[in-house]
């Protein structure tokens, strides 16, 4: 389980950390939040769908159709499709929010990813952070940067009422079982707007996004094909429903 602590010279002055490569801490989670900056290439190897948060809908990488299980993290914590989404590769650290709008660089103190011997040190010899960890500062203050653009955009569709239910049927044994929660483009109203709801659209920087997310659909056989090498028992989807043309139903940010 979990255990973010604050980052601080008193707690981890004498820890190191190693970029992870076992992600069994993301093993039970079925979706996983995008920003803008990492779809192009998320769209080539992972469903994104959009989801209803506390505060609207929000961005996400589909990692399986039932809840509790992830179908990218095999048995072993190895990850098994072909993009790694940024919430992940900062692990075992997070920027979480304080009092009075404020953020921290928090670190999993559970984390195996940590030790006292080897890897990256958490403060220099003066005890200022160092390198590695300002590194890992920035890019989770610029993941979260985008987050914000990200929300905007996602406020953006929703008020030109362009998701729609993207209605998957998944067959466990002898039961047909409708996967619910999660949304796509819809195709049909898109292609109907307006001149001027396109340009808010193209000058929020949705274009992509919206186009990204719609060719990433056919990634639900990639999706299919790792639960069956990630699970003792996977569930088949009965009808794969894409809805593309017009069907009615180390650490940087280059790598993002």
């Amino acid at each position: 389980m979990s255990t973010y602590e604050v980052v601080s010279k008193e707690l981890h002055k004498n820890l190191r950390w190693n970029p992870t490569n076992n992600f069994a801490f993301a093993a039970n989670e079925a979706m996983c939040p995008l920003v803008t900056l990492e779809v192009p290439k998320a769209a080539l190897h992972i469903p994104i769908v959009f989801s209803r948060s506390n505060n609207g809908f929000g961005l996400f990488a589909l990692q399986s159709l039932e809840a509790g299980n992830n179908y990218f993290v095999d048995s072993t914590g190895s990850w098994l499709a072909g993009y790694i989404p940024a919430a992940y590769r900062g692990y075992p650290f997070a920027l979480n929010h304080l009092e009075e709008n404020k953020k921290a660089l928090c670190v999993d103190s559970s984390s195996a990813s940590l030790s006292t011997t080897e890897g990256h040190p958490f403060f220099d010899s003066e005890g200022e952070p160092s390198p590695s960890i300002n590194d890992i500062l920035n890019f989770l203050i610029h993941v979260f940067e985008n987050h914000v653009v990200t929300h905007s955009i996602c406020n953006l569709l929703n008020e030109l009422d362009l998701y729609e239910s993207w209605p998957i049927t998944v067959k466990k044994g002898e039961q047909d079982v409708l996967v619910e929660g999660i949304f796509r483009i819809n195709e049909v109203k898109f292609n109907s707007l307006d001149s001027n709801q396109l340009t808010r659209l193209r000058d929020a920087g949705a274009l992509p996004l919206i186009y990204c997310q719609l060719l990433s659909m056919q990634n639900l056989e990639v999706l299919i094909d790792s639960a069956a090498k990630s699970q003792s028992n996977p569930p088949s989807v009965k009808d794969l429903q894409f809805g593309l043309s017009g069907d009615e139903g180390n650490i940087n940010f280059d790598g993002v």
